[in-house]
């Protein structure tokens, strides 16, 4: 590209040559117009700095902000979720509308007993304004728990049981919550619950019915409140409204799409806003819902043969773990599913494969903060790269300069999502909210829109990922702010320092590692650390490496530069373990295993040893203890079962050592001292210990 000035007649002429073959005429005259537009505010006025002159006139900037935002449907914001819920229930009482572990319930009856749950949550005076938490198993208890909570005009607040004690403690102390709805009092630890009134759902749906109307709930009535992550160190509170909910039910009930033929598989904790999707979006279309257990939820292999038992059609779920499907080639499960994907960028090759083999594949983003879902696209397996897509109804995107001015097409900016489904902002933490929740003005009035922190762009209409503009974390479809880990372990007195940072360690393995400048050499500190943590952060939060450093490396400014912290040593380990198995058998020297070496035992620890990046390992060790996480538990236990045909619990996994777990593997010698061609022969020629591999 050439850019040619000529002065003529006191005036400047410009002639632009471009390439063709790289620049479409659009193109090169849009950047014309913003060269022209430039000079022209630079010839007004010489002193104002460049940064501040705008690049796009008034006509383009107004079809940056309304034609992309074209987004307004109309619909009834004073109503709540209920009165949709309880159409549905009397258009089809006699439809399944909920199922799981064998359980169903059809609308009717899940109109009783919600109806029920509320009246009985009514006579003790809970209603409009108050907040209720939610503390029980994956079950239909559950659905009933929450849809009743939100049936009495109160909101809920989900306390995961396997969050660590301190932080539910947290969550119910900041929430002020004076009940908490439970399916057994005993599986909630007393320092939660102190204070507090436990109710057993089905205690309450046993009370005797009354006759009396339950209250009408409005859209500007509290749903419900998810803590996520915060970079203080403390989980902050999102209030989600019904009418943000309301509307974003709506549109997805038309794009992506359900109907009352579809069947939805439930996969997602309470505690995480993508399960008001999978709750209500079947609900309010007259479909069915399928909950998995916790046990599904963490055995890819039972997931597919729940969602095969039950003729699941539609499943939301993140990339990490449609990557964990694909793996192990369950194509005839994926096939006739519907894909909702989000929480974590999608990789392209995943998607172009992924979306030629099922029915439908669509890509969603959105925060909490505005409420689960703000984008759609459908993705299709020609695409060369993969968009955010378009806004959902009611929702207006913006891509803002740091001056807060929109950019335009192509040009990176960080985004802004406005409209109904901006959250109500944090819960009794008005200044916190204020930094994120900000007015929006281009809407004006009292209207606000959301800093996501996200960087992206718009081109030819769609909206498009780049990354952070600060150090969030998006792993495994969760949203971590590293601030919250970093508090964590600086309560340990030897800490002078630390910083967390998510590190690759190979396709479909992102791993936290956690890096403190440490004073002495105290041998203990690691494990010390990896107890302090796992008392105060869920598990999805623990970082699976802790690297002791004298001092963490500056910027010149004082800054800790992330850039130059040194590879975790698993990284190179894990290099190391793959070259070695990698070796062919007429190259390797075989390794005979000693005689007091179960080589069941053995044939983990290398398994082990490869995923993990660890040198060795101990009987005594735990997978999550030495640095795997959910996903390489998966993957691990999928290769277990494709090398010797056993198939190890994922509990199991979670919380057994590797001795324990070598006792799932059946014995590698017969009792007369025998070794057959079986598992054990089998186990020996993997590990190299002779015979062909």
């Amino acid at each position: 590209m050439a850019f040619h000035f000529n002065e003529r007649d006191g005036a400047l002429d410009l002639l632009l040559h471009y390439n063709s073959d790289l620049f479409e005429a659009s193109t090169t005259e849009r950047w014309a117009g913003y060269l022209r537009e430039i000079l022209r505010q630079a010839a007004a006025s010489p002193d104002t700095p460049i940064g501040n002159f705008e690049l796009m006139d008034a006509l383009e900037r107004k079809k940056v902000l309304q034609d992309w935002n074209a987004t307004a449907v109309d619909y009834d914001r004073k109503q709540g979720l209920p009165a949709l819920l309880e159409a549905q229930m009397r258009n089809t009482p006699q439809r399944i509308a909920a199922e799981c572990q064998g359980q169903r319930v059809d609308y009717a009856g899940l109109e009783r007993a919600t109806r029920a749950l509320a009246q009985a949550l009514g006579r003790r005076g809970i209603g409009r304004g108050d907040m209720v938490g939610v503390s029980m198993p994956r079950s239909l208890d559950m659905l009933v728990a929450v849809v009743g909570v939100l049936r009495s005009g109160a909101a809920y607040a989900p306390l995961d049981p396997e969050f660590p004690v301190e932080r539910l403690q947290y969550m119910a102390e900041h929430a002020r919550l004076r009940h908490i709805l439970v399916t057994q009092p005993d599986l909630i630890d007393a320092t939660v619950s102190s204070g507090r009134e436990l109710l057993t759902v089905g205690e309450l749906v046993a009370e005797p019915a009354s006759t009396s109307p339950l209250p009408e709930v409005r859209g500007d009535d509290l749903a419900y409140v998810l803590f996520t992550s915060g970079s203080t160190g403390k989980p902050k509170g999102v209030r989600i409204l019904h009418r943000n909910l309301v509307n974003f039910l709506l549109s997805m009930r038309v794009e992506p799409g359900f109907d009352a033929d579809d069947v939805l598989c439930a996969v997602t904790t309470l505690s995480f806003d993508i399960a008001g999707l999978e709750l209500y979006l079947p609900l309010i279309a007259g479909g069915r819902l399928v909950i998995a257990t916790e046990i599904e939820n963490h055995d890819p292999q039972a997931l597919c043969e729940l969602i095969e038992r039950s003729e699941c059609n539609v499943l939301q779920t993140t990339p990490s773990l449609l990557k964990l499907l694909q793996d192990m080639g369950r194509e005839e499960v994926i096939r006739g599913l519907r894909l909702f994907v989000g929480g974590e960028a999608l990789p392209l090759v995943l998607a172009r494969t992924m979306s030629g083999c099922c029915r439908e594949f669509w890509n969603l983003y959105g925060p909490t903060e505005t409420t689960i879902w703000s984008t759609v696209m459908r993705v299709r397996p020609d695409m060369d790269v993969i968009p955010l897509g378009r806004p959902i109804a009611n929702t207006l995107i913006y891509v803002l300069d740091p001056r807060g001015r929109p950019v335009p097409p192509g040009v990176l900016g960080e985004i802004f999502i406005g409209g109904d489904g901006v959250a109500d902002g944090y819960l009794f933490q008005p200044e916190l909210a204020a930094e994120r929740f900000v007015t929006d003005p281009f809407v004006g009035g009292a209207a606000r829109m959301y800093q996501t922190g996200d960087v992206g762009s718009w081109r030819d209409g769609e909206l498009y990922f780049h990354g952070r503009a600060d150090h969030q974390i998006k792993i495994r479809g969760y949203r971590i702010e590293p601030g919250d880990i970093e508090a964590a372990a600086s309560t340990d007195h030897a800490v002078r320092e630390c910083v967390v940072v998510a590190h690759h360690f190979g396709e479909n393995d992102l791993r936290l590692v956690l890096y403190a400048a440490v004073a002495g050499d105290d041998p203990t500190l690691s494990a010390r650390l990896r107890e302090r943590l796992r008392e105060r952060l869920p598990g999805y939060m623990l970082p699976q490496h802790i690297e002791l450093l004298d001092s963490l490396p500056k910027t010149p400014n004082g800054k800790i530069d992330r850039k130059a912290l040194p590879l975790p040593a698993a990284t190179i380990n894990a290099a190391r373990a793959v070259a070695a198995r990698n070796i062919s058998p007429q190259t390797m020297e075989p390794v005979a295993p000693s005689a007091s070496v179960d080589p069941r035992r053995a044939y983990l620890a290398a398994i082990w040893c490869e995923l993990i990046g660890v040198q060795d390992v101990r009987d005594s060790d735990n997978f999550f203890d030495i640095g795997g996480h959910s996903l390489l538990a998966v993957e691990f236990a999928l290769r277990v079962q494709r090398e010797t045909g056993v198939r190890l619990n994922l509990f199991g996994v979670a919380t057994s050592t590797l001795a324990s777990l070598a006792l799932d593997l059946p014995e590698p010698e017969t009792a007369s001292g025998a070794k057959p061609a079986t598992l054990g022969t089998r186990l020996r020629r993997i590990l190299g210990f002779g015979g062909d591999r």
